[in-house]
């Protein structure tokens, strides 16, 4: 299920409950998404999540063609607090705590196709990896960008302060 929950927040008094099922089907259910339809400029996901033992998510950003190879940033967070891009394990995050998570990356036909990722567990320094490759060869325009909680086990992560916005033009 996904449903706004007063169990837990980041700030204020809720939260979006992400909760999965060991026999939900397919894998990548639950999941939701946006449709910002931005073209043009530099654009910044931001959250801030907090992840249950064993709970696995991507969040993922697309354009209007073909999959995969629409495919912009993408982020997966596995069960053991491992977050990787592509196949490339970028840090480990401590479970059961707030970590805010920010993606920034320029959009347009001649934009590079990289972007980068800061992270921050809560009470710890944050951390920033630049250059990140995007794995769609075709990815331009910000399309898509949505949440799919992965786990095959009965568990939930939180998302708080969401926001997407466009930076410049």
């Amino acid at each position: 299920s996904i449903r706004v929950s007063g169990e837990r927040a980041a700030t204020g008094q809720h939260s979006l409950k992400v909760t999965d099922s060991a026999t939900l089907q397919p894998s990548w259910q639950p999941h939701f998404y946006y449709e910002p339809h931005i073209t043009l400029g530099r654009v910044r996901e931001s959250f801030d999540v907090w992840i249950e033992t064993n709970a696995q998510f991507v969040t993922e950003w697309r354009d209007s063609g073909a999959y995969p190879q629409n495919i912009g940033p993408s982020l997966r967070f596995d069960g053991n607090g491992n977050v990787s891009a592509g196949d490339k394990l970028l840090a480990k995050v401590p479970s059961r705590h707030w970590v805010h998570v920010e993606i920034q990356a320029p959009l347009g036909k001649n934009a590079a196709r990289v972007f980068q990722l800061t992270l921050t567990p809560e009470g710890e320094e944050r951390k920033v990896f630049s250059e990140l490759r995007m794995s769609g060869k075709q990815f331009s325009e910000l399309h898509w960008l949505g949440f799919s909680s992965t786990a095959e086990a009965d568990t939930a992560f939180y998302l708080d302060n969401l926001c997407i916005q466009r930076l410049e033009k």
